[in-house]
C-alpha cells in the first residue's frame, strides 16, 4: 500500500480493486464493515470512512441492517458518461491547444514510451487502464485547471467499473492488448499544430467506452 495514503483511502482504493475485479459477478457481492474490518486488521473507523466515500462515489450502497452492495452500471450510465468524458476532453484539447510547449509534448510522449516498455504486450488489462488514465490527464493536465484532471480521473473510474461490470469474460480474463500507437499518433498531430486531426484521433481513442 502507499505510505503517503490514509488508512482509510487505502482501504477504499483495496475496496475499488475488489470490486473492479469481480467484474461481471460483483453484482453477487455483500460487504459488511464487520468482514472488512477483519480482513484488513483494523478498527471500524477507517472502514467505515472508505466505505461512506464509496456511497459517495456511487461505487457502493448501503442496504440497512445487511450491508453494502455494489452498483450496477448499466448502457445508460455508461453512455452518460461516456457524453461527460467527451465534454471534458475535447473541449480541453480545443481550448488549451496553444499551450502545449515541446518540453511538455517530450514529457508526454517520455511517459509513453517508459509506459510501453514497462508493459508491452504482457500488460494485465487493469495496467493498461492505469497507462490510459495518466496519458488522458497528462493531455488535460495542460489546461492547469486541477479541477478537470480531478473530474476527468472520475470519469475514467467510472468507464472502468461499467467496463468491468458488462464486458467481463466468463473465463475470467478481458481481451484487450496494449496499443500506444493511438496515443503517439495524437501527440504527433499535436506536434505538427493540426488541431482538427488531433481532435478526431482523441475523440476515436476515447472510443465508445468498451475500448481502451
Amino acid at each position: 500500500m502507499t505510505i503517503n495514503k490514509t488508512l482509510s483511502e487505502q482501504i477504499h482504493d483495496s475496496i475499488l480493486e475488489m470490486v473492479i475485479d469481480a467484474g461481471g459477478s460483483s453484482e453477487e457481492l455483500l460487504l459488511t464493515e464487520g468482514d472488512l474490518v477483519e480482513r484488513f486488521g483494523v478498527s471500524k473507523a477507517p472502514v467505515r470512512e472508505a466505505l461512506l466515500r464509496l456511497c459517495s462515489e456511487e461505487v457502493l450502497k448501503s442496504i440497512p441492517r445487511c450491508g453494502y452492495v455494489v452498483v450496477q452500471l448499466g448502457e445508460k450510465s455508461g453512455r452518460e458518461n461516456l457524453e461527460v468524458r467527451k465534454l471534458l476532453e475535447l473541449t480541453s484539447l480545443d481550448r488549451y491547444f496553444n499551450r502545449f510547449t515541446e518540453d511538455k509534448l517530450d514529457e508526454i510522449g517520455r511517459r509513453l514510451t517508459a509506459s510501453r516498455e514497462q508493459y508491452g504486450q504482457e500488460a494485465t488489462v487493469w495496467q493498461i487502464w492505469q497507462a490510459n488514465l495518466e496519458f488522458h490527464c497528462d493531455l488535460i493536465s495542460v489546461s492547469d485547471n486541477r479541477y478537470l484532471v480531478k473530474h476527468l480521473k472520475n470519469c475514467i473510474g467510472v468507464e472502468q467499473r461499467y467496463y468491468a461490470q458488462n464486458h467481463f469474460r466468463r473465463e475470467g480474463k478481458f481481451n484487450v492488448h496494449f496499443t500506444p500507437e493511438a496515443h503517439e499518433n495524437i501527440l504527433k498531430m499535436i506536434r505538427k499544430g493540426n488541431k482538427e486531426k488531433a481532435l478526431k484521433l482523441l475523440d476515436c481513442d476515447i472510443g465508445d467506452g468498451r475500448t481502451i
